[in-house]
């Protein structure tokens, strides 16, 4: 597993395409939220440009049949084979996940049994169809495992929220090693609540017995400068007064997972543009160079939004496959030699 993490160089996220689902006026499917069709072609340029890391966020539950042993509709999962197998014909690392689930998969004990059924189902599928599948290919249980609006929602959330959230990590484990093939040693990924770095989310993560874990986190922060804020607290200078917000989560994942033997990727960072690039490289910088003192590797966050105020954190423009913030893009390049 050492050896698969040192390979990872640096990583890109497919946002919001495989894992678009219905919302309100807008239709489900792959371009439900606005982003073309993924072609093998934008995956070569990512490739060739650098990148050996790519995760590919799904969204499963639109597609599977409740009355039907839950069964995960054919045609999408061969859809999500066949991009998978782009990223895979280019050799990069991939990992593939169950994302945007949190409207079912509640993490409460109440109805705790039906949901954790699904769950374990729909994971069975995914496993049998890629149990063959070299070790370039890796599974993440959850993302961001959270009440929606609940209580502590990104700052580790509830101890039931925490509790459940291991178990069903747990069943995970079991089903994807149990599953045969080349799923016996493929290296899996579990996360915190919210896959949030906070103390009570780190503290409360339970680890599996399992010698190819590793840890999924996302890093977001500080919030004022990472996401859309009001005016009053928003953020869009990085002068590194904050810095120290960065270096005490490094320190906690450090102590709290890395000096454990347990190794940790952060699946997901990024900041919206709110024109100011420059600002956001600074912040990068610190990131990625606390990142690579610790052996960790990293994921941008691409939506493929550009000029959306408050959700813009495309670097790849898809339709053209071109590079849309090249200051962006070489700061994550440079990661590579880390």
């Amino acid at each position: 597993m050492n050896e698969i993490v040192k390979a990872m160089k640096t990583g890109w996220n497919l946002g919001n395409s495989l894992d678009a689902f219905a919302v309100s006026d807008l239709p489900g499917g792959e371009t439900g939220w606005g982003n073309p069709p993924t072609e093998k072609r934008m995956i070569d340029k990512i490739a060739a440009a650098g990148f050996n890391l790519i995760r590919i966020p799904v969204t499963w539950f639109p597609h599977v049949n409740d009355k039907d042993h839950d069964t995960i509709c054919p045609a999408h999962l061969a859809r999500v084979k066949e991009v998978v197998d782009y990223a895979v014909s280019n050799h990069m690392f991939v990992i593939l996940n169950t994302h945007h689930e949190n409207s079912w998969l509640i993490p409460q004990w109440e109805g705790y049994e039906k949901r954790k059924e699904k769950y374990c189902r729909i994971w069975e599928q995914i496993a049998e169809c890629f149990k063959d599948y070299p070790d370039l290919l890796l599974f993440e249980a959850l993302n961001e495992p959270r009440i929606e609006f609940g209580e502590n929602e990104w700052g580790g959330c509830t101890q039931e929220v925490r509790e459940v959230i291991n178990a069903l990590q747990a069943e995970f484990v079991k089903v994807i090693r149990s599953s045969g093939g080349n799923n016996q040693e493929r290296c899996i990924l579990i996360t915190t609540a919210g896959a949030s770095t906070a103390p009570e989310a780190l503290e409360g993560l339970a680890i599996p017995e399992d010698h190819h874990l590793l840890v999924s986190l996302h890093l977001y922060l500080p919030q004022e400068f990472c996401t859309a804020a009001d005016k009053e607290h928003d953020m869009t200078v990085w002068d590194r007064t904050d810095r120290y917000v960065l270096d005490q989560i490094f320190e906690r994942i450090d102590q709290m997972l890395l000096q454990k033997g347990i190794s940790v990727l952060i699946t997901e960072f990024g900041a919206v543009d709110k024109g100011n690039t420059k600002e956001i490289v600074k912040w990068m910088e610190d990131i990625l160079s606390g990142a690579a003192r610790l052996g960790i590797k990293c994921l941008w966050w691409d939506n493929n939004y550009e000029n959306v105020p408050g959700d813009s954190s495309a670097v790849f423009r898809r339709a053209t496959c071109e590079w849309v913030r090249p200051e962006i893009l070489a700061c994550l390049l440079k990661a590579r030699s880390s």
